[in-house]
C-alpha cells in the first residue's frame, strides 16, 4: 500500500478514538448529522472535480498520440463534466430555495450529493477507459503482475 494512504488510514483511525473519547467523556460527538452531511458532499467534490480533471488530461495525452476526432468530444464531454461539477457545488446555496415551506439546507445537500454520485460513478469509469486507451497508445503494456524474466519461450 502506498505510504500516503496508510498515513490517511491511521489519521482517520486516530480521529474516530478521539471522538469516542469525546463522546465518553462529555456524551456528545464532534460528528453530527450536519458535519457528516457537508463532509459527504464536500468529499463527493472533491473525488468528481479530480475523476473528471484526470479523465480530461487523459484524454489530452491520448489526443497527442492518436489524432481522432472522437478524442475531441471526449475531452469536451471530460470539460463539461467539470462545469457541471461546479455549478453541482454551488447549487444547495445558490439555486434552491430554502424556507419555511420550501426544502431545508440539509435536504438540498442530500439531494445534491445523489446527483454528484450518479454523475461521479460514470466518470470515474469513462475515466478508468480513457486511461487504458492512453497506455494502450503510448505502448506501456501492463504485464499482469509478474516478471517473465527467467522464463523459455
Amino acid at each position: 500500500m502506498n505510504k500516503p494512504i496508510i498515513v490517511l488510514l491511521i489519521l482517520i483511525f486516530l480521529a474516530l478514538v478521539a471522538n469516542l473519547a469525546f463522546v465518553f467523556v462529555t456524551d456528545k460527538s464532534f460528528v453530527d448529522d450536519r458535519i457528516a452531511l457537508y463532509g459527504l458532499f464536500g468529499v463527493l467534490i472533491v473525488a468528481n472535480f479530480c475523476v473528471g480533471g484526470a479523465g480530461f488530461y487523459f484524454v489530452a495525452k491520448t489526443h497527442q498520440k492518436h489524432e481522432k476526432s472522437s478524442l475531441i468530444w471526449a475531452r469536451r464531454a471530460c470539460a463539461s463534466t467539470l462545469i457541471v461539477n461546479a455549478i453541482l457545488a454551488v447549487a444547495p446555496w445558490l439555486f434552491i430555495k430554502i424556507g419555511n415551506q420550501e426544502v431545508t439546507r440539509s435536504e438540498a445537500l442530500q439531494d445534491v450529493s445523489i446527483v454528484l454520485l450518479l454523475l461521479g460513478v460514470p466518470t470515474a469509469l469513462f475515466a478508468m477507459a480513457f486511461y487504458r486507451d492512453y497506455r494502450r497508445i503510448s505502448g506501456a503494456r501492463s504485464t499482469g503482475g509478474g516478471s517473465h524474466k527467467g522464463r523459455k519461450h
